[in-house]
Parts: C-alpha cells; sequence; structure tokens
C-alpha cells in the first residue's frame, strides 16, 4: 500500500481566502464580498493580461521540485466551471449576479487560456512524479 503525501496547489485559478494574496485582489479593483474574494469582478480592459501575468508569476516549477524533495505525491489543484467551460451570458439570472458569472468568460475563455497554464501544472507534477 503506498502512502499518500499531497498538497494543495490552491488560489491561482480561484481565490481562496485562507490562501488570500491581498495585494493582486485590491492592486485589480477586486473587492472582498461577504469575507470571499471574487475573480468575477475583475474588470479592467487588460483583464485577461492580468491574469495571464498572474498565473505565469504563480504556476513555478520549482513549486513541484520542492514539493517533491518533501515526500509530497499527489496535489489537489482547484479549478472553477469558468477555467474548463465558458459560461455565457445569462439573461434569465438575477441581474448582477448574471452580469458578475458572465464576466468570468470574458475575462478569459478557458480553452484558448486557461488550458495551457492547467496542462503546465500536470506537465511539473508529472516531471516530479506527483
Amino acid at each position: 500500500m503506498q502512502f499518500l503525501n499531497g498538497a494543495n496547489y490552491g488560489n491561482i485559478f480561484i481565490p481562496e481566502d485562507f490562501f488570500a494574496n491581498d495585494e493582486f485582489y485590491i492592486a485589480n479593483g477586486i473587492n472582498k464580498v461577504a469575507d470571499q474574494y471574487s475573480l468575477c469582478d475583475l474588470k479592467s480592459s487588460n483583464s485577461e493580461g492580468i491574469m495571464t501575468n498572474w498565473l505565469n508569476t504563480m504556476i513555478q516549477e520549482q513549486d513541484f521540485k520542492e514539493m517533491h524533495d518533501f515526500g509530497v505525491n499527489f496535489v489537489r489543484l482547484p479549478l472553477g466551471y469558468w477555467n474548463v467551460v465558458d459560461m455565457p451570458y445569462n439573461p434569465n439570472g438575477p441581474a448582477n449576479e448574471a452580469e458578475r458569472m458572465g464576466n468570468l468568460s470574458h475575462i478569459m475563455p478557458s480553452s484558448d487560456s486557461y488550458r495551457p497554464h492547467i496542462d503546465k501544472v500536470f506537465e511539473y507534477a508529472s516531471k516530479y512524479g506527483i
């Protein structure tokens, strides 16, 4: 029987309050709502550039080397549905909520923009036996 030793590679694709990087959220005008940050509220003419820079900064091969060195053999990668499926604006939903949720697909389309970053996580994990 193999012993499982895991780690959470969180707060990269979805904000998780216990990993909060307040500087990123504050610098990009994302406010806390109900003690949570929401990427729905990232509204900038350069939203995709902001997210791409964030992902390129946060996903590092060195993290996987260090996890391997500590004996980690599996990793949890929290993803939001918007990272894998584009959700169009829903005119039948509550106006404010529909706009916020539809904004997720406008920030970065899932297949074109998030996929390479998700693949990079799997590539690094595989390289280090995680």
